[in-house]
């Protein structure tokens, strides 16, 4: 066999070497993991503990904004909405009466009769509670009687209290008025309503009036009210009443009969005076003529 040179064969380790070499893997795998731990403590954790400051910190922050508004809550803020005024009447604002007369009916009734007046423009009372209070000679109460009405701006209406009864003849009275609910009303239309054909007759020993109520309104009513009042030759008050005419259209024509017990005599004359409660949407009908304004 040819001589040549070639790469020498290793020699085989002693136990010695051999133990040392894996000792020196060993050594070289803890260093790896060392490092690898050394890294997690290194970047890993301050990571975590950043997330866990972050999640705090909101935490926190929500639960100071809660906090304020609980607090927030026994604070209220002060109401800034500007207060609007009601509009009232001026203090003088008052409704009067005039011409109050008492009239006997019987020897324990007594009618009475007086004339309610509204100064004002623009306000007017849709509910007006009255009393009349009957005394005798001595200023005793002996009657009275309450009821309510209404009252216009500017205007001036009868009133009739029908039907006082008393404990002994009166000889004085006392009219108390109370504006209870008082309304502002510029303008509720034309209310054109006349009467014709009024007299005062003798029927079948009774007196009464006839006549016939005139809308020239271009509205139409549910109720008309009539007070009716009776004048002797010496134009004093005699006699007093009341009705009202229900259903009457713009423009319709509707007749009327108001009756007394007895019949006072041919030179009694009647006054025959029509208002309508213009504060009560129940007085009007329902329907428009030609020239009322529409609501919308």
């Amino acid at each position: 066999m040819p001589f040549g040179i070639g790469k020498k064969p290793e020699e085989p380790l002693s136990p010695l070497d051999q133990r040392k070499k894996q000792v020196e893997a060993k050594e070289q795998d803890i260093d790896k993991e060392y490092d690898r731990k050394l890294f997690i403590v290194k970047y890993k954790r301050p990571f975590i503990y950043g997330a866990i400051a972050v999640i705090l910190g909101i935490v926190l922050t929500i639960g100071i904004i809660n906090g304020a508004k609980y607090i927030e809550s026994f604070f209220p803020e002060e109401d800034t909405t500007p207060i609007v005024e009601e509009e009232k009447p001026s203090a003088d604002f008052k409704i009067t009466s005039k011409d109050v007369t008492i009239i006997s009916e019987t020897d324990d009734s007594y009618d009475v009769f007086m004339r309610l007046v509204n100064t004002d423009p623009v306000w007017g009372v849709s509910k007006l509670a009255y009393t009349v209070v009957l005394k005798d000679a001595a200023g005793q109460e002996v009657g009275r009687k309450s009821g309510t009405t209404y009252s216009a701006p500017r205007s001036t209406r009868t009133l009739a209290v029908l039907g006082v009864d008393v404990a002994a003849e009166p000889a004085s009275i006392e009219v108390l008025l109370d504006p209870v609910m008082v309304q502002k009303l510029k303008d509720f239309g034309s209310i054109q309503l006349t009467l014709k054909n009024v007299r005062y007759e003798d029927f079948r020993g009774r007196g009464r009036v006839t006549g016939t109520l005139v809308n020239d309104s271009p509205f139409s009513f549910n109720q008309v009210d009539l007070d009716v009042v009776l004048f002797n030759k010496q134009q004093e008050i005699v006699g007093i009443n009341h009705t009202n005419v229900n259903a009457i259209r713009s423009g319709e024509e509707r007749d009327f009969v108001v009756t007394w017990p007895d019949y006072l005599g041919e030179s009694t004359q009647a006054i025959v005076e029509p208002s309508v409660d213009v504060f009560s949407s129940s007085a009007f009908m329902n329907e428009y003529q030609e020239g009322q304004e529409l609501s919308y």
